[in-house]
């Protein structure tokens, strides 16, 4: 039996026991870039913690096209098969775009992706969050926001807290230039 149709038996099965919502399906297709069917890396790489009693954690390395490998003896690579136990998996919410390389890096660390209506999952990628959302994650689960990151990440949030501070300590926060919210500051502008 070859590579291919051993991954086709195991995404088979895979799809028998956790049926996809057609409706799922049908949202979706347009936005899933065609890097979502392609087969899992065979090598699962996890990184052993440089704390004690700390379990390893999944390793993310260069894509196979920048031929560079990211080199540390504290990696360790399992074949797919020897670790299938542990499902990795990874959901895109419904308030964010699906980036192929969020997807690809994703899948070559060894997660298999999920609908977004899943609660079993390792890795969440969505656009911000509130803490509600945080309260209802378990300790294996990470996202790639932190609640109320939106006001680092949006320029007009940030310079106004820039600005807040800036007034309470003219000398420790003089660190950009004079900046405007034009939307509400256009008449000091």
């Amino acid at each position: 039996m070859t590579y291919a149709q051993l991954v086709d038996e195991k995404v088979d099965s895979f799809m028998e026991s956790n049926p996809i919502n057609p409706t799922f399906i049908r949202r979706e297709k347009g936005r899933l870039p065609y890097s979502v069917f392609k087969p899992h890396n065979n090598e699962v790489p996890f990184i052993k913690s440089i704390f004690e009693n700390r379990p390893p954690v999944a390793f993310f390395n260069y894509p196979s096209y920048v031929k560079i490998d990211r080199v540390c003896d504290r990696i360790r690579k399992y074949k797919r098969e020897d670790v299938e136990y542990l499902f990795m998996s990874f959901k895109i919410s419904d308030n964010t775009h699906i980036y192929n390389a969020v997807v690809n890096s994703a899948k070559h660390a060894g997660f298999t992706m999920v609908e977004s209506n899943n609660q079993f999952y390792n890795l969440q990628w969505t656009g911000y969050i509130t803490t509600p959302d945080i309260k209802n994650m378990n300790k294996y689960q990470k996202i790639n926001h932190f609640p109320n990151s939106t006001q680092l990440g949006r320029k007009d949030l940030l310079w106004r807290n820039i600005n807040r501070l800036r007034m309470k300590f003219p000398k420790e926060f003089n660190i950009t230039p004079m900046s405007y919210s034009l939307s509400e500051e256009y008449e000091a502008f």
